[in-house]
């Protein structure tokens, strides 16, 4: 699917353009780099957003999740 953008937007912003759920969105690829959907997308951007739930360990190392189960990078441990 090919989508014009006249502007920048988020990602939240085109999913929203493009009626697709907030709930089945985790994260998204913007020129094949995955992260939050506040990232900015410009004009001739590739993006793919991924669905909830993905399985695999990629989803750890892209920084989708931390290994502690939570979202986004880990925080550093407190001594």
């Amino acid at each position: 699917m090919t989508v014009k953008l006249e502007r920048e937007c988020t990602a939240l912003e085109l999913a929203e353009k493009l009626e697709l759920p907030r709930d089945k969105i985790e994260a998204v690829f913007i020129n094949g780099i995955a992260g939050p959907l506040d990232r900015v997308v410009r004009p001739g951007d590739r993006v793919a957003f991924v669905p909830p739930g993905t399985p695999g360990p990629y989803r750890v190392i892209l920084g989708m999740v931390n290994p502690s189960g939570g979202k986004g990078p880990e925080e550093p441990r407190k001594k």
